[in-house]
């Protein structure tokens, strides 16, 4: 069973002014392909953001 996690304010502010750094490691550091690997951009950033 998931535990539910509770964000304050400030964290969700905080991560919401953050998530350009999912972006940016998934274009430097990913490649993104999906016939070889399964995952596509938008499932990466998905993940990036859990």
């Amino acid at each position: 069973m998931k535990k539910k996690i509770r964000l304050t304010p400030e964290q969700k502010k905080l991560v919401e002014n953050h998530l350009s750094i999912v972006y940016w490691v998934i274009r430097q550091d990913i490649s993104v392909n999906e016939s070889v690997y399964g995952f596509e951009y938008d499932d990466l950033y998905q993940e990036g953001c859990l």
